[in-house]
């Protein structure tokens, strides 16, 4: 499990067909699933936005694959998003554009943990610091260190715990309380969950599409995946793994139903408890906890390996030419080791609540969505103002969040980010028919 070539750690040498490149793709398409575990959430946006958001984040990875083949027809020997954007860009841009990516790839890496952080603590509130550290070792052990070769050999388990899981808690709890009286519990304590008819929840909804799609499009993993597999099978998977994503949020519903059908929603920062409180059987417990680990390992062990990669590639790489491959590996696993260190150190010093951070991860990738589709859609080399636009995007996304909401914040953001960045274009076209450059 151990690459000698740094390649080999970004994409290894094996061919990848559509039904792998799709599992390996499904990690990626249940990051907006957070909502529907989290009480605050619950309450504000009801069932149903909880659940469109989380769908269209699955729905993305699906859009991102009709533009699949474009991109490979562009960058055939590129291997991250780094080398699609160096081929797209001027230097300067080009710089931005990566340092945005980067940072991107660092605040889901934060954000994961706290998530994580979250979810031990209401599964072992008492030994919630080890478990955590244990959780961290084992993603950078299979991910950090071994690369694309140890996500591939892992993923499989990781995905059928995850499907068990789907399959048999939803099915566990409707025959042992039945549909009937959960539904009628739900009718009775949260009748104002099992309706649409609030603008927010329709908001949340439109702000998962805009956020699901500027995440797929930022998302480095898939990049690597998309780049990696062959021309004819790279829609198909994409394709594939968004369709089969979007089960995750109805099989979280459930399992927030099952928790709240016979009571108030507690106050604190997730349902876990709750839930694990109405499992009266151990295996299904230990069911329960397997799939939970394995969800956020792959999220996290991916994204983490994806990030490495990156850094590595599109940024020491170029300022050290002359070191070899396997000083590539070294520095890559040294890498890893320093970013989970700071992941453990930052989740404990400061954990902000849960859907503060999932608005303030949502205006971020908003931002990129419109800057992003420029960068795809442009054959010549664009201007280097475009990741300025999504800058701008950013700054004017968290002054409206401060001062409105989160939803606005990502509305704006998209907005403004958005206008920009099509201004910018038609610019570019225009300065392009007399010869000159922006």
């Amino acid at each position: 499990m151990q690459p000698h070539h740094f390649n080999d750690y970004i994409a290894t040498s094996l061919k990848i067909g559509t039904s792998a490149g799709a599992v390996l793709l499904l990690t990626r398409t249940f990051g907006n699933n957070a909502m529907l575990l989290h009480p605050e959430g619950m309450i504000r946006y009801g069932l149903v936005g909880g659940i469109g958001y989380g769908i269209m984040g699955a729905i993305a990875y699906l859009l991102l694959g009709m533009l699949a083949r474009r991109v490979k027809k562009e960058a055939p020997s590129a291997m991250t998003i780094g080398d699609y954007m160096e081929a797209k860009l001027q230097p300067f841009g080009f710089r931005l554009m990566l340092g945005l990516v980067a940072f991107g790839g660092m605040l889901a890496l934060y954000a994961q943990g706290v998530a994580v952080l979250v979810l031990l603590k209401g599964l072992f509130p008492d030994f919630y610091i080890p478990a955590m550290m244990l959780f961290l070792l084992l993603c950078l052990l299979y991910a950090g260190m071994a690369g694309m070769r140890g996500i591939q050999r892992i993923s499989i388990l990781q995905i059928s715990v995850m499907f068990t899981v789907a399959i048999a808690l939803p099915v566990y709890f409707y025959i042992r309380d039945g549909i009937e009286h959960i539904y009628s519990g739900m009718r009775l304590y949260h009748p104002y969950l099992l309706v649409f008819s609030h603008n927010e929840g329709f908001m949340l909804i439109a702000a998962g599409l805009a956020v699901g799609l500027g995440h797929a499009l930022s998302d480095r993993f898939a990049w690597q995946q998309l780049l990696a597999l062959g021309e004819r099978k790279v829609t198909s998977a994409f394709v594939t793994a968004g369709l089969i994503g979007a089960i995750f949020p109805l099989v979280l519903a459930s399992i927030a139903i099952t928790s709240i059908y016979s009571g108030l929603i507690p106050d604190g920062d997730s349902l876990v408890p709750l839930f694990m409180d109405k499992v009266h059987s151990p295996f299904l417990a230990a069911l329960f906890i397997a799939g939970a680990v394995s969800a956020l390992s792959a999220l996290f062990g991916t994204e983490l390996q994806a990030l490495v990669s990156l850094l590595v590639r599109n940024i020491f790489s170029p300022m050290q030419d002359e070191a070899s491959e396997r000083q590539k590996v070294t520095i890559g696993r040294r890498m890893a080791s320093l970013l989970v260190f700071a992941v453990f150190a930052s989740v404990m010093l400061y954990t902000p609540p849960l859907p503060e951070l999932i608005f303030f991860l949502g205006l971020f990738h908003a931002a990129l969505v419109t800057p992003l589709l420029v960068l795809i859609w442009q054959k010549d080399s664009l201007s280097n103002l475009l990741p300025l636009c999504a800058m701008a995007g950013m700054i004017a996304g968290c002054v409206v969040m401060g001062r409105i909401d989160g939803i606005h914040g990502i509305v704006w953001s998209l907005a403004v980010s958005g206008i920009l960045a099509v201004a910018v274009m038609v610019w570019g076209e225009r300065r392009s028919l007399y010869g000159e450059q922006i």
